[in-house]
């Protein structure tokens, strides 16, 4: 009975060493898999244990400047669920940080070598020094990288999930097989350590190279000294005048005297700024000369400076010399005459006086326009300017003198109004008009002055509108009404162009145009029906003009269907409409009426005709008009219809 349960015993052992014999093979065989790490057959088995020997490849990869191959591992693990841990996340940033200082250094240090060796001092140390500043910084990412490498290491170690044999433990066999924190993996260590080594040594190779170039940099810097140059310089005469020539001359030589030649000598003169006068070309001992102009500026005291400078690779030193010339030149004075105020159309006459020679040159600004004018040999100018191309109003004259030998430039700044006439005008209408039938007008200007142009007027009347150009101060026109129109009362607008030396007019009269057929309609109507309407004449009482109308269903717009219309208009009538009820409610607002929703707009319109002064009264009519035009007979209107309700909304909006 014994020996059963001893054999039982001893089977049940027996099995448990095969399996954590079993699973510490395939544990072996799993690590051995991913031992060489090939993202090709890495799978989605990725876990944190295989991390240490994942950057120990990278950084392999970086050792034998593989950079390529380091950033597609990197991208990889990026994309796997350990990009969410810390320590992989600064691993990977770390690393990158390290590729792109290591192809830094190498650029940095081969360009600083190639300037070194063609003698551009400045450039190959300028460099060296950046290769040395960023070999630092590469020494701290790498040491970082190691610090992190290493604390992952432990960190593994002291949990269990790597042996000191190297051997990568799932979590299961881990707690199966005893791991004590003093067995630690000495042989990652080793391979860390390694790796760090080499790339370690790289950028001490790169630092002490970018040493090198600064030192020997510094040293051909110390074996090129430049031959230090003299430069003498005369001119035949230190007072001249602006525009005049004198002669520079001069020597460029060595301090021992040895002339230096083929050296090219810049002149230049400084007044706000440095600006280039002549250059001239040593012969071969030293000697330059060459006739400058002087400058139109008219200073007292003017430096000239004549320079050297050396060329790329020359031994010489540069030299510069100044001068300071005195300017002899005389203050312009002159006398100027023109006319506060000038009649539009009028010539503006500008005269005066400028002293100096003659043919000196006058200009004057007005209105962004230059006019200009000479003297004559007595110094005296004229220039005659037509207003009719101004407008009238005040004018702001800017006068430029301009310099001429030794007399120096001079500015006037003088003030011009120009004023224009308002014409009155007459006009004879008729006040009662027939639809269908022409509206004859006749328009009398009267001016006490000739005018040279000829008149042009406009007349319109609900978008009809006629043009006329004439002569003299009386023309006659017509405009034939549509048989459309409504009977009601319109605005007939004349408008007469301005006309140098008269301004513009306009004006609005108020017309009452009687429609035929809508008054056979009305006439009917009353005679059909046993209840008679009586509808009366428009008449006139203490200034204002009031009219009643019947209304006619379907034909006068009532509040109530105005509502309701506006679900079926689109585009350009839906624009219209909206403004027209905008302006309706500010004028019901503004003078506190509060019609019933049976009123037709007729009635309203009448109604605000007791408060609305003429111009607005017939504006808001043409308004109402054609809202109707809009929803009666399914006119469509357009972007012009648009920008003419506007203008009858702004012109009706004002004062509201």
């Amino acid at each position: 009975m014994v020996n059963k349960a001893l054999l039982g015993l001893t089977m049940l052992m027996i099995s448990l060493a095969s399996l954590l014999t079993a699973t510490i093979i395939v544990t072996r065989e799993y690590e051995t898999s991913i031992s060489t790490y090939n993202p090709h057959t890495l799978g989605a088995h990725l876990s944190i244990t295989e991390v240490p020997y994942i950057y120990i490849e990278t950084l392999d990869l970086v050792v034998t400047h593989d950079y390529g191959y380091a950033y597609y591992i990197i991208n990889y693990i990026s994309q796997t669920s350990l990009a969410s841990l810390g320590i992989t996340n600064s691993l990977n940033s770390e690393t990158q940080q390290l590729m792109n200082q290591l192809q830094q250094l190498s650029d940095l240090v081969n360009e600083s070598t190639y300037y070194l060796y063609t003698y551009k001092l400045n450039e190959s140390r300028t460099l060296a020094e950046d290769a040395l500043g960023i070999s630092n910084d590469a020494v701290h990412t790498l040491s970082t990288i190691q610090y992190n490498l290493e604390s992952l290491n432990y960190l593994l170690t002291m949990l269990g999930y790597i042996d000191s044999g190297e051997t990568v433990l799932t979590p299961i066999t881990a707690r199966l097989v005893q791991i004590t924190p003093t067995s630690l993996n000495n042989t990652l260590y080793m391979t860390i350590n390694r790796t760090v080594t080499e790339l370690y040594d790289e950028i001490l190779n790169y630092k002490n190279e970018s040493l090198r170039v600064i030192i020997l940099s510094q040293q051909e810097a110390m074996k090129y000294k430049p031959i230090p140059t003299r430069l003498i310089v005369n001119v035949s005469s230190y007072y001249t005048t602006p525009g005049s020539t004198v002669l520079v001359s001069g020597r460029l030589t060595m301090r021992n005297g040895t002339g230096i030649g083929n050296a090219l000598i810049n002149i230049y003169y400084l007044y706000e700024g440095l600006h280039e006068l002549a250059s001239a070309v040593t012969d071969k001992q030293g000697y330059f000369s060459v006739n400058v102009t002087i400058p139109q500026v008219y200073v007292g005291r003017l430096p000239i400076m004549v320079s050297y400078t050396p060329p790329p690779g020359s031994y010489y030193e540069g030299s510069t010399t100044v001068l300071v010339m005195g300017i002899l030149y005389v203050n312009t004075t002159y006398l100027v005459s023109i006319p506060t105020q000038v009649i539009w159309g009028q010539q503006l006459n500008i005269t005066g006086w400028i002293n100096g020679p003659g043919g000196r040159e006058v200009v004057v600004l007005i209105n962004g326009i230059n006019h200009t004018a000479t003297t004559n040999n007595d110094g005296y100018f004229n220039i005659s300017i037509s207003t009719a191309n101004l407008s009238p109003g005040n004018y702001t004259l800017v006068i430029h003198i301009m310099p001429k030998g030794q007399y120096a430039p001079a500015n006037a700044m003088l003030y011009l109004s120009i004023m224009a006439f308002k014409p009155s005008i007459s006009i004879e209408v008729s006040k009662y008009v027939i639809a269908g039938l022409p509206l004859n007008f006749a328009v009398n200007i009267h001016v006490n002055t000739t005018v040279t142009s000829q008149w042009v007027l406009t007349a319109m009347i609900d978008g009809e509108e006629v043009m006329k150009s004439f002569s003299g101060t009386a023309v006659r026109g017509s405009i034939k009404l549509p048989i459309t129109l409504w009977m009601n009362y319109y605005g007939l607008t004349i408008y007469v162009a301005p006309n140098p030396p008269y301004s513009g007019y306009e004006t609005m009269i108020r017309l009452f145009v009687i429609n035929p057929l809508e008054l056979a309609i009305i006439i009917f109507i009353i005679t059909a029906t046993p209840i008679m309407v009586i509808t009366k004449a428009p008449s006139e009482r203490e200034g204002v003009t009031t009219h009643r109308s019947v209304s006619i269903p379907g034909v006068k717009l009532m509040i109530m269907e105005l509502k309701n219309i506006r679900e079926r208009l689109r585009g350009e009538a839906l624009i219209i409409y909206d403004m027209y009820v905008d302006i309706l409610n500010r004028l019901l607002e503004k003078y506190k009426l509060k019609p019933s929703e049976s009123s037709t707009l007729r009635e309203i319109m009448t109604l605000l005709g007791k408060y609305m002064d003429y111009e607005r009264y017939g504006a808001f009519m043409k308004a109402t008009m054609d809202i109707e035009r809009i929803i009666y007979a399914n006119y469509t209107p357009t972007g012009y219809d648009i920008q003419e309700f506007q203008k009858l909304r702004d012109f009706i909006s004002e004062g509201l």
